[in-house]
This record gives C-alpha cells, sequence and structure tokens, in this order.
C-alpha cells in the first residue's frame, strides 16, 4: 500500500470462506474459537465493521443491550452474503433484571433490535431459571 491509500479487508479475502477453529460446548453448538466484540462500536458504524469482519473471516460477533449497537450487527448479519447457520451471534442482557418478565422482555427487545429469530446464547427457558436463581440468592444473602 502506498501513501494515501486505504487498507479494505475486503480485498483481503473474497471467498468467503471461513478458516476458524471452533470448540464444541456441551450442549452441542459450534462457537469459533476467535470473534468480534462491538463494544464502543457507534451504532453508525456498526454495520460496516461486522460486515467487513465477516469478509475476512470471523464468524462470532459479540453484542449488547448496553452497547446499543445490536441493530447494526443483525443489519450486517443479513447483509454479509453468508449463511445465518455459519454465523455465532451472542447478546448480553443488562444486570439490573431481576425478575422473569423484566429478562424475558429485554431479550425480546434485543431480538427486535437484532431482527433476527434466534442467538447462540441460552434459551429463554433457561435463562428465566438462572433470573430466578439470582433473585432468590440476593434475598436470602440480605436475611
Amino acid at each position: 500500500m502506498g501513501i494515501g491509500s486505504s487498507w479494505n479487508p475486503r480485498h483481503q479475502h473474497t471467498n468467503k470462506e471461513s478458516v476458524v477453529e471452533y470448540k464444541v460446548l456441551n450442549n452441542g453448538l459450534k462457537m469459533p474459537m476467535v470473534g468480534l466484540g462491538v463494544y464502543n462500536i457507534s451504532e453508525g458504524e456498526t454495520q460496516r465493521v461486522v460486515e467487513d469482519a465477516i469478509s475476512v473471516g470471523y464468524r462470532s460477533i459479540d453484542t449488547a443491550a448496553m452497547y446499543y449497537n445490536e441493530k447494526g450487527v443483525g443489519d450486517a448479519v443479513r447483509a454479509c452474503g453468508v449463511s445465518r447457520e455459519e454465523l455465532f451471534i451472542t447478546t448480553k442482557i443488562c444486570d439490573s433484571c431481576y425478575t422473569n418478565e423484566e429478562t424475558l422482555r429485554t431479550v425480546d427487545h434485543s431480538m427486535k433490535r437484532l431482527g433476527l429469530e434466534k442467538t447462540q446464547k441460552t434459551p429463554l427457558k433457561e435463562i428465566a431459571k438462572a433470573q430466578e436463581f439470582r433473585r432468590l440468592y440476593f434475598a436470602n444473602k440480605k436475611k
């Protein structure tokens, strides 16, 4: 690259083939060993950054409700040209969700912002169980 030229990762990896190593989790899901976290990436830049990462072989993308960029991740997943089954998308909910209802509502909001039918995090029933356990733990701890 010469002076004044810009690097474009889309020109570096054009075959959309991923050479990522995977780890099989206890629940049978295959998780890529390397992923992109989108913390501190603005909503306006997220789609481009995620599309660029996927174009160079990333298959795991991690976001969170509190990053305020889930929509950009979902837009990139739909626009990237890589099948959804090849991508491992995770999001997280806020620590302030103490009830099952708050947890499920927050997960629903995240899924709507992402515009995806699923992520690879824990199923909703398991999230609700974990939240109920957490609520009981802290309630007993205060006694």
